[in-house]
This record gives C-alpha cells, structure tokens and sequence, in this order.
C-alpha cells in the first residue's frame, strides 16, 4: 500500500493529467477578438440578443474583450458575419440575455430527442446475467438500444428497472478522444444546434479578472479566479445590466461532451431534483477552447467543510453530519445511476453548498432542498450511448481515483462512482484521504473504526461498495441509505439542527476570511 505524505491543507487532483504539447497554454486573441482600453463611462443597456430570421444562424456581433481600467463601455464592434448551423424550434427561456432565441426553420426536430450514434464495436464476453437498473428512455435519450429493445417498449420513469439477460460487451476507454468526438459528431440533430450552443470561427481569447467580456451585444465583467484545473480554469463573472453572477468556466481543448450530459439531465431527470446537479446556461465553442457559463455557488465546498473542521479542535465533521451528508449523497447518485449516466469524477470537492444550504432547516431524508450541488460532469459517461451491458476496461489517470476494478484489472461501469463516494465519505469521517489495500481478496480502506460508535455500520458501508461482486451485481444504493437514515433517526434527529447552524457560521467566516 502507497502512502502519500499527508498533505497540509487536504486536496483532490484532478483526474486528467495536463497535455505536454502546450495545448494548455494561454494563447493571444485570434482574429475576430479584440482587446479594447475601455474609457471612463458607463456601458449603455445592450438589446437582447435576437438573431436574424433566417434558417442559418449568422452571428454579426463579435465575442470581443474589454480591458477594464475604470468604467466599462462598449467596443466599436466589427461587423462581421458568422454563420452557424441551423437552429431547431426550442420552449421558451428565460428573458435575460443568456436566452440565446432561435429563428424559424423548415424542418421540425425536437431537441429534446436526440437520436443515436452508429453503433460502437465491441468484444462480446460471455458472463453473468446482468440485473441492469434501466429506466425508462425519455425525450432528448440516444436511443441506443441492444435488439432486444425496440423502439416503443419505453415504460415509466416510476417503473421497476427490468431484470434481463444480456453478456457484458467490453470497451476500453469511456473518456478516448476518439470515442468522443465519434459520439458526439453522431447525433441528431447535432449538439451545436442547440439554443444554448454558439460557435465561434475563432481562438479562445486570453481570459482574466477585471475585464468586461462583449458577447454580441450582451457582456460579462470578469470579478476573480474561482479554481484551477488541468483542463479549465472557473471565474466568477457578473452582467453588469443585472449584477447578476455567474461562474464562467473556460476549458482548453474545448469539451462540448460536458454541455450534452447537461442537456441529458435536463431531458431525463425530473424538474424537481434537477437542482441537485450543476445547469450549464449556455456553451460556447472556439476553435481551441470552451467556455460555459453555469451557476454560482457561494458556500464553498464539502472539502472546504473538512478542511474548516481540521483546523478546530474537532479535527474531523461531526458524525451525524457525516450521516446527513452521506444519505444525501447516496440519494443523488442513486438518481444519477437511475437515468444511466455515471459521474465518474465523484469526490468532495465536487459537491457544492449553495444557498438552499443556508436556508433549509428541513433534514428529512427525501428532502431534496439539503443544498449540496453536484458538478463537474465533463468525465461523466452516458451509459445510453453503448450497447446494454457494456462495461469498460481503462484506466483514468490518476491512481487515488481508480476504482478497486481498476485497481485489479476487471471490468467496470458504475462502480467507479462506488468508490469515489466511498473517498468522499471516507474523507469526512478522518479527514484524510481514503487508501485501499486487498487482504485475501476483500478491498478495506486504511481507516480504523474501533473507537466509532456505529464501526459496524460504517465497516459495512464501505466492503459494500469496494467490493462490487461484478457489473451484473450492483450494490443497492436504497439499502445503504435507508441504513444511515434508520441510525440518523434514532439517534442524532434533534443535534442535526444546532450542528448544521455551527457548520452554516463556519463556512461565513471562511468566505469573509477568503475575501480578504
């Protein structure tokens, strides 16, 4: 077992590993970007951004970017046309300038019917019948369907996920490059036919804090960085018409697959959890690069709680915090697995507290106003896309993220989501990062449950979900929940209230002190 040295402040790497082509690198604005010194007046209220009616949609106002030295104006704009893919008639969005409209057009798909890529090769392996937890094939769900699933057999999302026989098909890498850009140049009608998608026939400009953003005849004044990644750097922006925020999520090489698996959530889950999960406004395409424009949540993370904790004389979450939070978690990735899209990238710093975590005072257990968020959907895999059954046998590059599968070398599917909530509750517990060694063929985490009152239901939690027998014998997210949820109950439903207040003035003192 590999014991990295403990680090200071706790964590998490990213599952990508930076290119060393340079790709990453910042680059200068391409042609049709241009970097303006803004002069002392105020921005006059732009128009709504409503393209011409016609069946192309031509973009005439430039993405451009402002120089912030005082007051924000304007740019001289280049009038240049841009033509872009045609548009499908879409409902109705919000009336704010995010609300990309779309013209008229002669055909009539809908857009929430996305249909399926060719089918992928794969190696058929003779296993165990597979109970698969399907639900029912929605709008907007490629319709990749084994032939034992016609067109037509769709049943309700409420229904009991169907118990059939299928063999395993076997894939390698769920995140090749290749792969992706096969899936994605596949649909129909494509994914940049969308509303909330925009292309631009340029480079991804040089991005920072204090600029004004012109996009079209809408803006976007840049305030600070929110976080780094190998792959994408998060500001924080604000429309200065509204002084509305927003996270602005700036991605080298572009990465549209994150902008689908948010139009599959919107299609497939239902409107009242869709919260749960981060909502991407809008995409735009550069030739080199992507930027979405999501939600802004202010309260930190579930590592930045951790880390709170190790610094008081508590050292580690109170446990019935730990409980809360983990029924929480189960339920949204239980729901997650429910329209067969796996997250991939579980982890703590990847569940967001927002403002429903402030003001809910409600701890029931099917209470789905708790206020975690789960984001960072850009390694999910939409299980929809393969042939029933399929499971894969790469590796994500990162070794403190490969699943005990990974780990052993056999296949995986939604297991790699067992254990990244594994880690994530693992690390609330000890505060610490979760290790796994095998003994005679069980996986055990390196944490030491003698002195925990509940060692017994939590020594159970964690063999249930590192040791998934095979991809045919899923572990029962439900039982494990309902578990947590029975002790919870009895024994901690009247600390929850003061303990989450004590965690709610913690992380309010860490954002002023952050601010700083």
């Amino acid at each position: 077992m590999v014991q990295p040295p403990p680090p200071t402040m706790l964590s998490f790497r990213d599952q990508t590993i930076c290119p060393t082509d340079g790709s990453s690198a910042l680059r200068t604005a391409g042609p049709d970007w241009e970097v303006y010194t803004s002069p002392e007046q105020p921005s006059k209220p732009a128009p709504a951004l409503i393209p011409p009616q016609s069946p192309v949609r031509p973009w005439s106002e430039p993405f451009t970017i402002m120089e912030d030295l005082d007051k924000p104006t304007s740019p001289e704009r280049v009038q240049k046309q841009v033509c872009d893919v045609p548009m499908s008639p879409e409902c109705a969005l919000n009336p704010d300038w995010l609300a990309i409209r779309s013209p008229e057009v002669t055909f009539k798909p809908d857009l929430d019917a996305f249909l399926s890529p060719r089918q992928l090769k794969s190696c058929d392996v003779p296993m165990s019948p597979e109970p698969l937890r399907l639900c029912a094939d929605v709008p907007m769900s490629p319709v990749m369907m084994s032939p034992d699933r016609a067109p037509g057999n769709d049943v309700s999302m409420s229904a009991t996920p169907a118990q059939t026989t299928t063999a395993v098909q076997l894939m390698s890498d769920p995140w090749d490059d290749g792969l992706i850009s096969d899936l994605l140049s596949s649909l129909t009608p494509p994914l940049t036919s969308h509303p909330r998608c925009i292309t631009w026939p340029c480079n991804l400009p040089n991005i920072s804090p204090k600029m004004t953003m012109s996009m079209g005849n809408a803006s976007l004044r840049v305030d600070c960085v929110l976080g780094e990644g190998a792959f994408a750097t998060a500001y924080q922006a604000t429309d200065p018409m509204t002084s509305e925020r927003m996270v602005l999520k700036v991605q080298k090489p572009a990465n549209p697959w994150e902008f689908y698996i948010n139009t599959q959530l919107d299609a497939r889950l239902h409107p009242d959890v869709r919260h749960l999960y981060s909502n991407v406004r809008s995409a735009h395409l550069f030739r080199d690069g992507s930027v979405l424009l999501t939600e802004l949540h202010n309260y930190g993370t579930l590592l930045n709680a951790v880390n709170i904790y190790k610094t008081l004389s508590d050292k580690v979450m109170p446990q019935p915090l730990v409980m809360y939070f983990t029924v929480c978690i189960l339920n949204m990735v239980e729901r997650l697995h429910d329209i067969h899209v796996v997250h991939a990238d579980i982890k703590p710093d990847n569940f967001l507290l927002g403002e429903r975590f402030l003001e809910n005072k409600c701890f029931e257990p099917e209470n789905m106003d708790h206020g975690l968020v789960l984001i960072d959907l850009g390694q999910s895999v939409d299980m929809e896309l393969f042939p029933e059954g399929t499971a894969f046998t790469g590796k994500c590059l990162t070794s403190g993220f490969q699943c005990t599968e990974m780990l052993s070398g056999k296949p995986w599917n939604y297991q790699t989501d067992y254990f990244g909530l594994a880690g994530t509750v693992y690390c609330m517990l000890f505060g610490t990062y979760m290790q796994v060694t095998n003994e005679g063929g069980v996986w055990k985490t390196n944490g030491m449950f003698r002195r925990n009152p509940h060692s017994d239901l939590w020594q159970d939690f964690f063999h249930t979900l590192l040791n998934v027998p095979d991809c045919s014998s899923l572990p029962d997210l439900q039982s494990l929940r309902c578990k947590l949820t029975s002790v919870l109950q009895q024994n901690y439903s009247s600390k929850l209230a003061s303990l989450k207040s004590r965690l709610v003035v913690l992380l309010l003192e860490n954002r002023r002190a952050t601010r700083r």
